[in-house]
């Protein structure tokens, strides 16, 4: 919640996707799962903005749950801290993310995330804040809707470098040569 992590301006920008084109209201919806005072303040958020269909907040629930709801989504939404100081940090949810093959739109700054959702082919990015561009991607979103897998076609010999069995492989590659650097010294 606050200036952290949340989806505000996702809220805002449904509001004004509505605006764009009246035919997305009641059917763009943000389901927020897990996300306490955050959720409850995007929930808030879309009350005041007239749209309290927008939002729906449920609890956390376990991994094989998550993965059932990803699956049901037309586009999952991946958000970042708006601050320098998470610049860095990639969200491990961006490669649950990945592996579905949906479209991800990523509200962020322009960081090592932003770059992988994008060569993913699955990722438009979108800044925080940028309310209005957010409103034009969900209305692009709704109006091409039956296109999105066509539109975004995931890259996946790029996605498949972050796969478990793939880092397993390299971990175990690198803890090899490092034993065998080990023996020879």
């Amino acid at each position: 919640g606050g200036n952290g992590r949340n989806a505000t301006s996702l809220v805002r920008a449904v509001a004004e996707a509505t605006k764009i084109d009246p035919s997305v209201a009641g059917r763009i919806r943000v389901r927020l799962i897990g996300a306490h005072a955050g959720g409850a303040e995007a929930a808030d958020v879309a009350k005041d903005l007239g749209i309290p269909w927008a939002v729906d907040v449920v609890p956390q629930m376990p991994l094989r749950a998550c993965v059932a709801e990803m699956d049901r989504a037309d586009v999952l939404v991946a958000i970042k801290f708006d601050d320098p100081d998470y610049d860095v940090q990639v969200p491990g949810k961006i490669f649950q993310y990945l592996g579905r093959g949906k479209p991800i739109l990523g509200l962020m700054r322009e960081t090592e995330a932003a770059a992988i959702l994008r060569k993913s082919g699955l990722g438009v990015v979108v800044s925080n804040g940028n309310v209005a561009g957010i409103a034009n991607v969900l209305v692009d979103y709704w109006r091409n809707r039956e296109k999105l897998p066509e539109r975004f076609p995931a890259r996946w010999d790029y996605i498949e470098q972050f796969s478990l069995s793939n880092f397993a492989n390299r971990l175990d590659s690198e803890l090899r040569q490092a034993v065998r650097s080990c023996r020879s010294n």
